[in-house]
């Protein structure tokens, strides 16, 4: 499942929360891309920055986008993880796109 959502982040934890479930959650860890990202073998999440935030002067929009396998990937775990985060980073750049997003997304070249 792939999804792109806008939304405020008021903290990284907060964030963090928001975008994986609470029972997804189990050995994520970072990687680099957009604002902040997160994964692990079943779930790739990422905050890529977009727009300054219209209603709140100077306050960053972000896009959330999350790749979420909805079953173990028949792959060695150190792979799944890889190939979630290729897939949310790849999607992460064609939504910032689409979204017409003023900000740089800080996403690794692709």
């Amino acid at each position: 499942m792939l999804t792109a959502e806008p939304n405020t982040v008021s903290t990284w934890s907060d964030w963090q929360e928001y975008a994986v479930e609470p029972e997804d959650r189990r050995g994520l860890s970072r990687f680099t891309a957009g604002k902040d990202a997160v994964a692990n073998t079943g779930v790739a999440a990422l905050a890529v920055p977009c727009s300054l935030y219209a209603g709140m002067k100077g306050v960053p929009l972000y896009l959330t986008v999350v790749a979420q396998a909805g079953k173990p990937l028949e792959v060695p775990d150190g792979e799944a993880r890889s190939v979630l985060v290729r897939l949310a980073t790849d999607y992460a750049r064609q939504a910032h796109k689409d979204a017409r997003c003023t900000l740089p997304s800080r996403l690794p070249e692709g």
